[in-house]
């Protein structure tokens, strides 16, 4: 047992600088398929923070989730409806108003940025990270929502500014000055106003117009402006609304749709006070729908009344992102199900003000009046559960150490609204393909639940694993999950061999020894 002695020694160095995160809060997201039409898909993945808050692979999780939809990330060729074109310009809008907890997590921007920037056909385009406090905000907070709090959102932009056009623009310098549209010949920074209030809510809309730190000139509304064709393209201006989600002192709940008012400017306009009525439902149909809303549940504040500002120690962890097209239907499952089970678990009772099925209360009327006026202007945005389909990501494929080196451990609760089989797919760890094996064949739409252990069908010890979804002709629609057989997972299962040899009778530990040979033989290969 020598051997197993000295691995184990050699991979606890491994381990001495590892910190343990806090863990998230237990909440209960179950897929659910809506039983009516049309419907409104909402994609969630939890445990979305990885290693030092990395969100790299929760956020391509969740863009796995949304092309498995049919909701595609980027425009190519292949899929001419995708969201992001190679040469767009896009507004990822942020909350800036708060510092630590209270504005968007950073660690989810800059993974946000990476995605875009790596677009299938090359990224030409660019990118603003933006918002307007109100006169109170910053894009460089010294204490920020991330894993290091000195990670500000200008931090982030300069990690990828020398490569790209990459740049942050807020708005809060703009919000007292009044300007006209482009095409009128006025190129100075500013806010158009309209000049009547909307017969329905009441508000003034008002939106930013401004030239970026690489010459571009944008209107929120109007899109691109090209001056030497004294043109707008609207097309190629796209928004992402990334709010995180949080309780209100006044509204119940701030999260996409409130997340609005950072577009108007409440020097001009009276956003705040047409909140009740829809104002906000308003301020996107007049000014520009996003394209996708992303919802930051990483760390939320659960405390009823107590937002929107919220310190490192009220946050409650939920570590969860999620997005769908329909921000009605994301602020609706987000403040039901990661809200308010938060809440709850803090031991707060009285939820009516965050919960949207709450008659009389703010944030349920907010979010009704907003609906409507969306749906007037031709949107598909519910508050109805049976029009709406929750798509969880909940696939794993793990490696207990009870679990010997030749088998994985598989668990999926998942939605999948195409394709015929799962597969698990065998790989050495230079990539290269062993085997594989089935383990799911049905018709979809369909709710998947397994939980099951997979052996490498070869009885070779699991190097890499992959779980993708296919058509039943084998074609790949997308990669589920992967695993990578580690040493800390190898050092694991030589523990729980070194403890078993002590108590298997004569015959068994010829296996134990021959396991303990081939973790020998795979050690050099195994990363950290």
């Amino acid at each position: 047992m020598i051997l197993v002695i000295l691995i184990f020694a050699a991979a606890g160095t491994v381990f001495s600088f590892s910190t343990k995160a806090k863990s998230p809060v237990v909440l209960s997201l179950e897929p659910h398929l809506a039983s009516a039409t049309p419907a409104s898909d909402v994609f969630l993945v939890d445990n979305a923070s990885g290693p030092n808050g990395n969100m790299d692979l929760g956020l391509q999780r969740l863009v796995d989730l949304m092309e498995t939809y049919g909701t595609y990330f980027f425009k190519t060729d292949d899929h001419p409806s995708g969201l992001i074109a190679k040469s767009d310009v896009v507004i990822i809008k942020v909350n800036c108003q708060w510092g630590q907890r209270g504005g968007t997590n950073t660690d989810l921007l800059k993974s946000l940025i990476k995605k875009i920037v790596s677009h299938s056909d090359g990224f030409v385009g660019e990118i603003v990270v933006a918002d307007n406090g109100q006169g109170r905000g910053s894009l460089d907070w010294a204490e920020s929502n991330a894993y290091d709090h000195s990670q500000s959102a200008q931090d982030v932009v300069n990690i990828f500014s020398s490569s790209y056009n990459v740049s942050t623009f807020l708005w809060d310098t703009i919000i007292s000055t009044r300007v006209y549209e482009y095409d009128s010949g006025d190129y100075n920074n500013g806010y158009i106003v309209n000049s009547t209030a909307d017969p329905n809510t009441g508000l003034y809309v008002s939106y930013p117009k401004f030239k970026t730190a690489f010459g571009t000139y944008i209107s929120f509304k109007n899109g691109v402006w090209d001056p030497s064709t004294s043109t707008y393209n609207s097309t190629r201006l796209k928004i992402i609304n990334m709010p995180v989600l949080k309780s209100h002192s006044g509204y119940g709940v701030t999260a996409c749709i409130k997340h609005y008012m950072g577009v108007q400017s409440q020097y001009f306009s009276n956003g705040h006070a047409r909140i009740p009525q829809g104002g906000m439902g308003t301020e996107m149909v007049q000014t520009r729908f996003p394209i996708i809303n992303i919802l930051d549940s990483i760390w939320v504040n659960a405390i009823p009344g107590n937002g929107p500002s919220t310190s490192y120690g009220d946050a409650s962890y939920t570590n969860i992102i999620s997005a769908s097209v329909d921000p009605v239907a994301l602020d609706y499952i987000g403040s039901k199900y990661i809200l308010m089970p938060a809440a709850a678990a803090k031991g707060y009772t009285n939820l009516r003000s965050i919960n949207p099925d709450e008659p009389n209360q703010n944030f349920h009327n907010y979010l009704v009046n907003s609906r409507d006026q969306l749906r007037l202007a031709g949107y598909q945005v519910t508050m109805n559960e049976s029009e709406i389909n929750v798509i969880t990501y909940r696939a794993s494929i793990t490696h207990p150490p009870t679990t010997n080196v030749y088998e994985v451990k598989l668990d999926v609760n998942t939605t999948f609204n195409q394709g015929n089989k799962l597969k698990i797919g065998f790989y050495s760890y230079a990539g290269e393909f062993q085997a594989e094996s089935t383990v799911w064949n049905g018709t979809t739409p369909a709710i998947v639940e397994l939980s099951t252990q997979i052996e490498h069908p070869l009885g070779l010890p699991v190097e890499i694993a992959a779980l993708v979804l296919t058509y039943e002709n084998g074609t790949t629609i997308s990669t589920v999950t992967t695993f990578t057989m580690c040493r800390c997972h190898l050092t694991e299962r030589l523990g729980k061999l070194d403890g078993d040899w002590l108590y298997t009778s004569p015959s068994e530990r010829p296996g134990i020894f021959l396991e303990i040979v081939d973790i020998d033989m795979q050690w050099p290969y195994a990363s950290a």
